[in-house]
């Protein structure tokens, strides 16, 4: 038996019965339905409604990630990339106001999260680091499905 499919549409052949010294197995095309809906435009749907992946706060952010790990539609590198934060003593941020996020927040702690990513992007381009260019990259197109249209 061979399946193929697409959309919500799925194609099996099936050998037609024949005797078993019979030359040759002809093919039956039978065509089933899916009803079942993708779990996957779900997911990002679900998030979508809840969460403005451009306004979130990095607590957002963390359950979009959670949820979309849950899912399987992230690694856990790309989890740990978007839920990472960087958490420095008093005395060391007093002594040098290194700042991990390229974006500013708003007054209540959002940031949009694909500008963020896309300057990650930008900067890792600007310094020759091509490993983590393509690695911001990969999780500007993820967020991208989760911008409100």
């Amino acid at each position: 038996m061979r399946v193929s499919g697409s959309n919500n549409m799925v194609t099996i052949y099936t050998p037609k019965s024949t005797p078993k010294n019979g030359p040759s197995f002809a093919q039956e095309k039978v065509h089933a339905e899916i009803n079942s809906p993708n779990p996957k435009i779900d997911i990002y749907k679900q998030i979508t409604q809840k969460y403005d992946i451009r306004n979130a706060s990095h607590i957002e952010l963390r359950e979009i990630a959670k949820k979309l790990y849950e899912q399987g539609e992230i690694s856990l590198l790309e989890h740990g990339m978007l839920t990472f934060e960087l958490k420095l003593p008093a005395e060391v941020v007093k002594n040098n106001p290194y700042n991990y996020f390229l974006t500013k927040t708003d007054r209540s702690g959002k940031r949009d999260w694909i500008a963020e990513f896309e300057a990650r992007v930008q900067q890792n381009k600007k310094i020759g680091n091509l490993q983590g260019s393509i690695l911001n990259r990969k999780i500007v197109d993820i967020l991208a499905l989760l911008q409100r249209k």
